[in-house]
C-alpha cells in the first residue's frame, strides 16, 4: 500500500505537464503501422506510487466477464474509468493517475502525436485539427497471469489511440512484451471485429517489456498487435489507456 509520504508528493497539474511533455516528445514509427514506443513515460513520483498501488490478481476483476469471452480468463483488471472499480475509488493514487491520464491536456498530446494517421481516418470540421476532437480516456489497471495469449488484432473502430505502460519488476521477463504483427498475406486487413489466427501473422517486433515503458499506437485497419502465450512464470503487469472519439 502508499503511503502518505507518497501520496503527498503527487502533484496533479505538474504530473500532467510533464507527461503531455513526454508524449509531445515521442517520435510516430510507420512500420509495421504507425506507433511509438518510449522510456520514463510516467513521472517518477507517480510510477514509483502505482508501482506500490497494484493489486494481486485474485483481487481484481476477470476481463472475460461482461465481455462474452473475447478475452481469456488469465486478465484481470480494475478500471480506472467509468465504470470505476471500487478499488480505484477508495486509492488515492489510482485516482490520481486516472486524473493525470484522462486529463486533457494529455489526451491533446496523443492526438496529436498521431495526427497524422488520425487527420486521415476521421471525417473532422474542416479546419479542424486530429487533437481538437471530443475524446474520452477509459484506463484500466492489468494483470494477465500465467498462461495469457492474446492474438493479433487491430482493436475496435471507435478507438484512436491505445496505450500501454509496462509496470514492470525487476528481474521480469522482457519477452513479455507486446508484439506488433504483420499479415502474411499481403494487402490484408481487419476492422478490429474479430482476433485473427497467430498463424496468419509475422511477428515484425516485440516492445520489450520493461518498467515505465510504454507502447502506444493510432488504431487502423492494419494495426494489428497481440500477445505471444506467456510461460514465464510470472504476470504481465500493466495499464491501458484508450481514447475513443466522442460522437453526437
Amino acid at each position: 500500500m502508499n503511503d502518505t509520504a507518497a501520496i503527498n508528493r503527487l502533484d496533479l497539474d505538474a504530473d500532467v505537464a510533464a507527461l503531455a511533455a513526454r508524449i509531445r516528445s515521442l517520435e510516430e514509427v510507420a512500420t509495421p503501422f504507425s506507433h511509438a514506443v518510449g522510456d520514463d513515460l510516467l513521472p517518477p513520483a507517480l510510477f514509483e506510487a502505482v508501482m506500490a498501488t497494484v493489486p494481486e490478481p485474485e483481487a481484481m476483476v476477470r476481463k472475460s466477464a461482461g465481455h462474452r469471452g473475447r478475452y481469456p480468463d488469465e486478465r484481470r483488471i480494475v478500471a480506472l474509468t467509468e465504470p470505476v472499480h471500487p478499488m480505484a475509488e477508495n486509492d488515492p493514487v489510482l485516482r490520481h493517475l486516472a486524473a493525470v491520464l484522462s486529463a486533457r491536456p494529455v489526451a491533446e498530446a496523443w492526438l496529436w502525436l498521431f495526427r497524422r494517421i488520425i487527420g486521415k481516418r476521421i471525417a473532422v470540421t474542416s479546419g479542424m485539427r486530429p487533437e481538437d476532437l471530443r475524446v474520452r480516456t477509459a484506463i484500466e489497471l492489468i494483470v494477465d497471469v500465467e498462461g495469457y495469449a492474446l492474438p493479433p488484432h487491430t482493436d475496435g473502430a471507435v478507438k484512436l489511440v491505445t496505450v500501454l505502460i509496462y509496470l514492470a519488476r525487476p528481474g521480469d521477463p522482457e519477452a513479455l512484451g507486446t508484439a506488433l504483427y504483420r499479415p502474411l498475406k499481403p494487402g490484408f486487413h481487419s476492422d478490429g471485429v474479430d482476433y485473427v489466427p497467430f498463424e496468419t501473422m509475422e511477428e515484425a517486433a516485440r516492445v520489450p517489456y520493461r518498467a515505465n515503458r510504454c507502447l502506444a499506437f493510432a488504431r487502423s485497419n492494419v494495426s494489428f498487435h497481440g500477445v505471444p502465450k506467456n510461460l514465464s512464470g510470472t504476470s504481465r503487469r500493466l495499464l491501458q489507456i484508450s481514447i475513443v472519439q466522442e460522437i453526437d
